[in-house]
């Protein structure tokens, strides 16, 4: 995080939940200081896997790792702490598993965002 503090323009954390989030930009933003640079100047672009599954996350996986609804309600909880760009990583077997799940997530999870 210091060297995002010193050079970066975006913070990318991956398996992280929203409070892990805003106990991590807290840190960030004193890192921003200490190198001369406004708190909150860093944008945060958070990476979370898409996996589509019967039942909620289990121990282990990411928020967004469920039914579709998990998946939504998890965003949303992104959204609520103020993430506003994510890296999607559509967990998948095969190319033809990671299409589906690309449709299946612009039908059922992007217009409820």
């Amino acid at each position: 995080m210091r060297r995002t503090a010193r050079h970066g323009d975006v913070w990318h954390p991956m398996k992280i939940t929203p409070e892990q989030i805003v106990e991590s930009r807290g840190i960030l933003d004193e890192y921003l200081e200490a190198a001369g640079r406004s708190a909150g100047s860093v944008a945060t672009a958070l990476k979370v896997a898409i996996a589509f599954q019967d039942g909620p996350p289990t121990d282990g996986q990411d928020l967004t790792e469920g039914r579709p609804q998990d998946i939504i309600d998890a965003i949303h909880r992104y959204q609520e702490i103020g993430i506003g760009e994510l890296c999607l990583d559509i967990r998948s077997d095969s190319a033809s598993e990671a299409l589906d799940s690309m449709d299946r997530f612009a039908a059922e999870g992007r217009p409820k965002l």
